[in-house]
């Protein structure tokens, strides 16, 4: 079996031309990663943080100015013949067993910041102050394609849990059910099953704990205060 990683962003269509608004990569970071961020407001920020799956994080700068949501979604390559029918019956309960193959660790990713960030293009002080702001924000991108690119795969490889289900043949279903209706519930309440160990074992005390560390009092503070300088520049050059 191979666990495969793919990142996607459904909330975020386009990328963004870091180098245009002089936005500081990361180093590692590919630029299919480096999106153009939804512009929301204090609400709609709040309420996505709540709504994060892995857990909202605790640093001020990502509640109060920018978000990288992350949800993390398990699915077979092709769960009809990567899933063996062992048994004969034309009823349940069937007898199954996986027989190897990609199964993919589908990251969703999706970024926001507050509206009032948005760069102007007729002023260089917003554009450095939103390069401040995204860039932190690209720290969060970067820990998350790491996670899910270089951690996850070999610590999967060692779940005993996990090799037990993809090795050993499973029985699921009842006498009263159709093998033709039973045979599909049971990949789906596999790969259900399987996204359970893998996200709540292995992914989010990960995400949580890297996230939580990008936003730590200290590391906010090196954010915040160059923001603060840049709009502090804005006040005296506009008295």
């Amino acid at each position: 079996m191979k666990y495969t990683a793919r990142v996607d962003w459904p909330e975020n269509d386009t990328w963004l031309d870091a180098k245009g608004l002089k936005v500081k990569v990361p180093t590692g970071l590919k630029d299919d990663q480096v999106r153009t961020p939804n512009y929301v407001d204090v609400t709609v920020m709040n309420r996505k943080a709540k709504e994060e799956r892995a857990g909202s994080r605790d640093g001020r700068l990502s509640m109060i100015n920018g978000l990288v949501t992350r949800n993390l979604e398990v699915r077979f390559a092709n769960p009809a013949t990567q899933w063996k029918l062992l048994s004969t019956s034309s009823r349940g309960p069937g007898k199954f067993q996986f027989q190897g193959g990609e199964i993919f660790l589908d990251l969703h990713l999706a970024i926001f910041l507050l509206d009032h960030l948005a760069p102007d293009p007729k002023d260089a002080i917003s554009g450095k102050i939103f390069a401040e702001i995204y860039g932190h924000e690209l720290l969060h991108v970067l820990d998350e394609n790491t996670i899910v690119r270089s951690a996850l795969p070999p610590a999967l490889d060692g779940d005993r849990d996990l090799a037990k289900l993809l090795t050993e043949p499973y029985t699921y279903g009842k006498s009263s059910e159709s093998i033709t209706v039973l045979e599909p519930e049971f990949h789906e309440y596999m790969r259900k099953r399987i996204e359970g160990i893998v996200a709540n074992d292995h992914w989010a005390p990960r995400t949580n704990e890297r996230a939580a560390a990008r936003d730590l009092p200290s590391e906010y503070r090196k954010v915040q205060d160059k923001v603060d300088d840049l709009r502090a520049s804005y006040t005296i050059r506009k008295k």
